[in-house]
């Protein structure tokens, strides 16, 4: 059996339990941010999160994030009133917000902006594909995938949704 002995100086150990504590701050900070982990394309792809967007190219560069190339210019928009009580279809669209990091509950009885563009690059689907973008005070509130089909399909705006 061996025995080491040092001596340091309450300085020396103040010091050595500062930088073991900011090391330990440091390595919560990177595993609870994800920091360095994955790329930036993949995690857009995971949530939906609501973002600000103040223009049109700012609606379609979001669009893009998800792998979604659209026609720059939106086929329409509107305002739509997000009703204050949701009834069952509106459950279950919110259902897919809250899927993908958003939440219509807060926008009830609010006025938000629709704006719908022609998907161009949907795989494996030949029919008429939009996406839909709701925004309220410039910030993507929900936004949806949906072919223009009665036997069409709605996911979220990720493409694995």
């Amino acid at each position: 059996m061996f025995v080491y002995s040092f001596k340091a100086s309450k300085k020396k150990m103040r010091l050595g339990i500062l930088v073991l504590i900011g090391l330990i701050a440091a390595i919560l900070i990177v595993v609870l941010t994800g920091v360095g982990g994955g790329d930036a394309p993949a995690q857009a792809q995971e949530t939906a999160a609501q973002v600000k967007v103040t223009s049109n190219e700012e609606r379609v560069n979001y669009l893009k994030g998800f792998g979604w190339e659209v026609n720059p210019m939106p086929v329409s928009s509107a305002d739509v009133t997000i009703p204050k009580t949701f009834d069952a279809v509106y459950e279950e669209y919110n259902v897919v917000q809250k899927n993908q990091g958003m939440d219509l509950e807060a926008y009830k009885g609010k006025i938000a902006k629709k704006y719908s563009y022609t998907v161009t690059n949907y795989p494996n689907y030949e029919g008429a594909v939009q996406a839909n973008l709701l925004i309220y005070d410039n910030q993507v509130i929900a936004g949806d995938v949906s072919a223009l089909a009665l036997d069409g399909f709605m996911h979220g705006l990720s493409p694995q949704s």
